[in-house]
C-alpha cells in the first residue's frame, strides 16, 4: 500500500458496511435521524401530544381549538472510537496482500464491539418497562425462557406498542435454552435461522429474537432487553479517515474514528428483565 493509492472515500465506505453487519443492538434501532453528524453535534427530535376529543351537541358551538402540545429530545453524538495502525514497508508481501484489508477488517470488529456494547447499556438503562427479576431454567421454581419472552411481550402490549418490527435480545445461554423448547424449535426449518453473528436466530410471540455476547451483564445477571425499533434512535458516521507515514518509521498507516450516539426516545416501549442462569436438563 502507498500513499498515492489510498482513497479514504472508499475505505470509510468498506469500513461502515462491516460495522452495520455486525451491530446486534444497532439492528433493533431507527435510523431515522443519522444524516450527517459530528462529535459533540446533537439533533432535536420533535414529538407531538395527545389530542383529545370532546362530545358534540347539537346546535351547540364548540370550545376553541385547543393548541397542541410538542416536546423535543436531543439525541447527543457523544460517543468517539479510533483505529490507528501501519504497516512497515520493510515487508513487502504483508504490504502486497491481503494484510492491510485483514486489518481493517478487525479494526471494524472492534469498533462495531464498542458500539454494540454501549448501545446494550443505554438500552438498559433506558427501559421504562420490568419484567420481576427471576432464573431461567429447568429446574425447580425456574422460568422457562420462552414464557418469560412472551411475558415481555405482554408488557409492552400494555403500553401499545406497536406488534411490528419488535425484537429482544437474548445471551447465547437463553439461547440454549429456547432450543430445548418445542415452541421455538419448531419454528421455521434451519435455513430459515441465521447462522451469522447479528442474524435472528428465530421467533417468540411477536418478537425477532437476536443472540449477543454484549448482552449488559453485573455479575451473574444479565439484563435481557426487548422492544420495538420506533422507541430507540441511533446515529453513527465515520467521521474522518487518514493516510499518513510516520516520521520515524518507513511505513503506511492509516487511522479514523467513529462517532456515534443513540436514546431511547419512547421508554415506556422498551422492557428489561434480569435474568440468572439456572439448570439444563440432565
Amino acid at each position: 500500500m502507498s500513499i498515492q493509492t489510498f482513497v479514504p472515500q472508499v475505505w470509510a465506505a468498506a469500513l461502515l458496511a462491516n460495522l452495520n453487519d455486525d451491530h446486534v443492538y444497532g439492528k433493533c434501532a431507527n435510523h431515522d435521524y443519522e444524516g450527517e453528524v459530528s462529535f459533540g453535534s446533537s439533533v432535536k427530535i420533535n414529538s407531538m401530544g395527545r389530542v383529545t376529543t370532546f362530545a358534540i351537541t347539537r346546535n351547540a358551538d364548540h370550545d376553541a381549538p385547543e393548541e397542541l402540545d410538542m416536546a423535543s429530545q436531543a439525541l447527543v453524538i457523544d460517543q468517539a472510537r479510533g483505529y490507528n495502525f501501519a504497516v512497515d514497508n520493510i515487508d513487502e508481501r504483508q504490504a502486497r496482500g491481503e494484510f492491510v484489508n485483514e486489518a481493517m477488517r478487525e479494526a471494524s470488529w472492534a469498533l462495531a464491539e464498542d458500539a454494540d456494547t454501549f448501545l446494550g447499556t443505554t438500552l438498559q438503562g433506558g427501559a421504562g418497562l420490568s419484567v420481576t427479576a427471576a432464573t431461567i431454567g429447568f429446574g425447580a421454581g425456574e422460568k422457562l425462557a420462552y414464557d418469560i419472552i412472551v411475558q415481555m411481550g405482554l408488557a409492552l402490549d400494555e403500553t401499545n406498542t406497536p406488534g411490528g418490527n419488535r425484537w429482544v435480545v437474548v445471551p447465547p445461554w437463553v439461547e440454549a435454552m429456547l432450543k430445548l423448547d418445542e415452541r421455538f424449535s419448531g419454528f421455521g426449518t434451519d435455513a430459515s435461522r441465521g447462522i451469522i453473528r447479528g442474524a435472528p436466530i428465530g421467533q417468540v410471540d411477536s418478537f425477532t429474537v437476536y443472540k449477543s455476547n454484549n448482552v449488559p451483564r453485573d455479575g451473574s445477571e444479565y439484563s435481557l432487553l426487548a422492544g420495538y425499533k420506533g422507541a430507540f434512535t441511533f446515529a453513527e458516521q465515520i467521521e474522518k479517515t487518514v493516510a499518513f507515514q510516520p516520521e520515524r518509521r518507513f511505513a503506511d498507516a492509516t487511522k479514523g474514528m467513529h462517532v456515534y450516539g443513540a436514546k431511547v426516545t419512547r421508554p415506556s416501549n422498551i422492557v428489561r428483565f434480569d435474568a440468572t442462569r439456572g439448570n439444563f436438563p440432565g
